[in-house]
């Protein structure tokens, strides 16, 4: 992708649709989808997973998947731990999704674990990488069982993710769905947002975060999952932030709006960025640079 005549390129980021069946509630969604659409007219939509769930989720591909394609917006997505927790499996799945028009989505099988782990660049008119976007699967549960916790980023995605954020980018942004331990800690610094609820990461950490920190690429990640949380907070030399959650067939807390995120990348600036949550009444909540959190 290249960006806009202004030099910007705008990411609206959805999370936690939870698209079951296509009644009321999924409706709703719809109509909200529709809207963060309409009043942002993104240039790029990323999807962070949890889209569809249940047993009609590969039913469901063409209602919620197929309403952000008919938009004619390029979009990209990765699963979350819900999408396929029902019935089918994720490869079945991401086939049928990245049927639809727009989708910027593959499956790199470089990356060894998951499916659909691919890159996004955003480059200038000489071809030249300025953002590379990140798409990683966190996967689902431990061995597969939910009663075992969260799964996790494996050693071979991470390794993959060196090797591509070292390929002439200037920065890099990640989107997965399960947070890191380390947006613990991003908390407790300097942050904007909220933060209603415990993180539910992975009890694995393979080190993703540090390798992150120490990359000099890396600026920020987006996750999904915690559908209360929606703060960005700093961890070392990155960003660590969530999404907001877009679904109302999630549990959610008296107050908290749904909404979407937004990413403003500049092709003069591959170290920081603009960001805001776009609410469901029209409103805006946290518009900054990251400066205010980084100093540069």
């Amino acid at each position: 992708m290249r960006f806009t005549k202004n030099g910007t390129l705008k990411i609206l980021q959805l999370t936690d649709i939870h698209y079951v069946e296509g009644n009321e509630t999924d409706r709703k969604t719809a109509n909200l989808v529709k809207k963060l659409i309409e009043w942002e007219r993104p240039d790029l939509i990323v999807l962070t997973g949890d889209t569809v769930y249940g047993e009609g989720n590969i039913k469901m591909v063409p209602e919620i998947f197929g309403l952000i394609a008919g938009y004619g917006i390029p979009w990209t997505f990765v699963f979350g731990n819900h999408d396929d927790e029902e019935i089918g499996n994720r490869a079945e799945l991401f086939k049928e999704v990245v049927k639809l028009p727009g989708c910027l989505a593959y499956d790199d099988q470089t990356a060894g674990a998951g499916v659909g782990n691919h890159v996004v660049d955003i480059t200038d008119e000489s071809g030249k990488i300025v953002w590379r976007l990140m798409l990683i699967d966190s996967g689902n549960y431990l061995n597969g069982n939910s009663e075992e916790g969260y799964d996790f980023i494996k050693e071979s995605q991470i390794k993959w993710y060196e090797s591509k954020v070292r390929e002439n980018a200037g920065g890099a942004v990640a989107f997965f769905h399960i947070p890191l331990q380390e947006y613990e800690e991003a908390w407790r610094g300097k942050h904007v947002g909220h933060k209603n609820e415990g993180i539910c990461a992975s009890q694995v950490n393979t080190g993703l975060a540090e390798s992150m920190v120490s990359d000099g690429v890396t600026r920020a990640v987006f996750a999904g999952h915690d559908h209360i949380n929606d703060y960005i907070g700093v961890y070392k030399s990155i960003l660590l932030g969530y999404g907001r959650a877009t679904g109302y067939n999630t549990y959610g807390e008296e107050g908290f709006k749904h909404g979407g995120r937004v990413i403003l990348l500049s092709e003069d600036d591959p170290k920081g960025f603009e960001t805001w949550v776009r609410l469901d009444d029209g409103s805006i909540e946290d518009d900054f640079r990251t400066s205010v959190l980084t100093g540069h």
